[in-house]
């Protein structure tokens, strides 16, 4: 895909979550839903971006960490060599 497409959806979903901030809430919800299907690792990159960006209280971000160590397995900390 390109990349001008890519920041075109990026900058849409930030234009609308800002016009509609009641539905940060129900974005994250839907997202956490269907985490576990997405097969595209550039929707899975998108998608936790979205997550890592809107996700605020610490409810919702032990919700996004716990359903990305379920589908993608346990979350590096940098602690390793590369």
């Amino acid at each position: 895909m390109d990349i001008l497409v890519i920041c075109w959806r990026r900058t849409l979903i930030i234009g609308l979550l800002r016009y509609f901030p009641y539905s940060d809430y129900d974005l994250i919800q839907r997202l956490l839903d269907t985490f576990a299907t997405i097969k595209s690792m550039k929707v899975h990159r998108a998608a936790m971006w979205i997550l890592g960006e809107y996700a605020t209280s610490s409810d919702d971000i032990q919700c996004v960490m716990n359903q990305i160590r379920q589908t993608l397995g346990e979350v590096s900390r940098g602690g390793g060599s590369f």
